[in-house]
């Protein structure tokens, strides 16, 4: 049972992985040509990743430390999947924001100014490259007034 915990991040990524491969084999050889080398890198990082996982003894599995670090990849993963649900109901902006605050805190920033500069920063940089720049849509929440006011302005 302790060898399904540790390996369950890498079955699910390697399920996700050979699920769009199926899904995409289909397609032109053109539209493959970045597809297929990246999925067999990621089968390649995974049999890895399993490998060095399964190397790991039951004794250090017992030590704080590894305990602790399994914790926060499940609070991450947890995080993660509500960061996407919660991106089509309050919007791009205020969800990422509020996953990229969690997400430093729990990797043990504590300095506010990092905890509120870094995450407004790094939303807004990608909100105006790919609204702006690559004219890609993004879930709009309550900042859709504030995109209507910056398309007047950079119109």
């Amino acid at each position: 049972m302790d060898y399904l915990r540790i390996l369950l991040v890498p079955i699910i990524v390697g399920a996700f992985t050979t699920t769009y491969y199926i899904k995409n084999r289909g397609l032109p050889s053109e539209d493959l040509l970045l597809v297929n080398p990246l999925i067999y890198s990621i089968a390649i990082i995974l049999v890895i990743v399993i490998f060095n996982e399964l190397k790991v003894k039951k004794n250090e599995l017992q030590k704080k430390g590894v305990l602790a670090k399994r914790n926060v990849t499940y609070i991450f993963i947890l995080i993660i999947i509500l960061y996407l649900i919660s991106m089509n109901f309050i919007g791009y902006l205020i969800s990422t924001i509020l996953f990229l605050v969690i997400g430093f805190y729990l990797l043990g920033v504590r300095r506010k100014r990092d905890l509120v500069l870094l995450p407004l920063s790094v939303a807004f940089f990608f909100f105006f490259l790919f609204s702006f720049l690559l004219h890609v849509p993004l879930p709009l929440g309550p900042e859709n007034r504030l995109l209507d006011q910056l398309e007047m302005i950079f119109r």
